[in-house]
């Protein structure tokens, strides 16, 4: 998964690969842009205000990052709490939405956290993202209210339950070559 891996749209060529420590700027940008034109619609500017005070700084450093680029230039990010199992933070730049990169960034998370062993990943949205994880097979627990900079910010709480790990999948594997390596030995006999 720390391998860059070229993903074609319909406009141009974007990557993903896993943040680095001089992505940072760029990953607030992203954010602060996203909450300023996208999320605008669907909170109040005292909301949005305090939303916007609480992305100044950089995300936290236990956090796996991918970013999402085109050429040199981040075009969006998705961050995963391991410790949490929480999806704590994905946004795209508002000119490069609704063209597969939010998605690819999801999945790409959800790649890693089945990898990680995390068999259920949850997720506080935004309103404004609220029909973007319902796409996706996230299921609707239950309508919440979170504290950012002192003042109550409506969210959603998400869930989504990782079917299969890859070490479910090398459990699988290795249970179908014993059956043969077994069905071999008695075939001899």
């Amino acid at each position: 998964m720390t391998q860059a891996d070229p993903h074609i749209n319909s406009y141009e060529y974007f990557w993903i690969r896993l943040a680095t420590k001089q992505d940072k700027k760029q990953i607030i940008q992203v954010q602060l842009k996203s909450l300023q034109v996208i999320a605008a619609r669907d909170y109040s500017p005292r909301e949005l205000k305090a939303l916007l005070q609480s992305k100044q700084s950089p995300r936290n450093r236990f956090e796996t990052i991918y970013v999402a680029e085109i050429g040199e230039q981040i075009v969006g990010f998705v961050a995963l709490d391991k410790i949490t199992n929480h999806l704590v933070g994905l946004f795209v730049d508002p000119e490069y939405t609704r063209i597969g990169i939010g998605s690819k960034l999801l999945e790409t998370v959800e790649a890693e956290a089945r990898h990680a062993g995390i068999r259920t990943l949850w997720v506080y949205s935004s309103l404004t993202a609220y029909r973007f994880y319902q796409a996706h097979k996230y299921q609707e627990m239950s309508k919440v209210e979170l504290c950012v900079e002192g003042v109550a910010i409506p969210c959603i709480r998400f869930r989504k339950t990782l079917v299969h790990s890859p070490k479910s999948d090398r459990r699988v594997w290795l249970s179908l070559v014993l059956i043969v390596a077994i069905a071999c030995i008695l075939s001899v006999f």
